[in-house]
């Protein structure tokens, strides 16, 4: 199994993901990676990862090639995963909590929507949820994404829920002072500046 949004949940690169599951599908999805200017008969593979005498020969084709990893996303994603390991759990949900905490009470009173912290106890931490009140003001939470990350500072909230004219802010990815950032540029596309 490829989990790519697992990186993004540790802190760690977007492009990056964390490859998990059987050995063998482990072991052909790594042959997938392997340059084509190799003969196999050179190919010294560790024999902790792969079993040589159980292969025909390389692959013909490599499909994974192109969409390979570079070693600066891989050293990105093993420092997230340490550094999200040498966290405590609960120290790093009450850290995103008051992120939250602070959007919420920032964006407080704003008219043309109303602004909730949800905090999930089902491993996805706590979010903030902007209902857009479209018939209050010209435009939608759809619009209002648009707006935030077409603007000066760009802020990318999660459009996932738009059509139910919610837009959704997380802390995962947040560092101190963005917080502030969200808040500014909310306010402002909401007229409340």
């Amino acid at each position: 199994m490829i989990v790519d949004a697992a990186s993004q949940l540790i802190g760690g690169p977007q492009a990056s993901g964390i490859l998990a599951g059987r050995r063998d599908l482990i072991q052909s999805a790594a042959l997938q990676q392997l340059d084509h200017d190799t003969y196999f008969e050179q190919w010294s593979p560790p024999a902790s990862q792969f079993d040589k005498n159980a292969l025909v020969g390389l692959p013909a084709r490599g499909i994974g090639r192109a969409a390979k990893c570079g070693k600066e996303k891989i050293v990105g994603l093993l420092t997230a995963l340490k550094l999200f390991l040498a966290e405590d759990c609960e120290e790093r949900h009450q850290r995103r909590l008051a992120i939250c905490q602070e959007i919420v009470d920032g964006l407080k009173g704003v008219e043309g929507a109303t602004v909730t912290l949800v905090d999930r106890k089902d491993g996805r931490g706590p979010t903030v949820e902007v209902a857009v009140h479209a018939n209050e003001l010209d435009f939608s939470a759809g619009d209002l994404v648009k707006r935030l990350q077409d603007g000066e500072p760009s802020v990318h909230a999660n459009h996932t829920r738009v059509r139910n004219g919610i837009v959704v802010f997380g802390p995962t990815c947040m560092k101190h002072g963005d917080a502030a950032i969200v808040i500014r540029r909310v306010r402002a596309e909401l007229g409340a500046e």
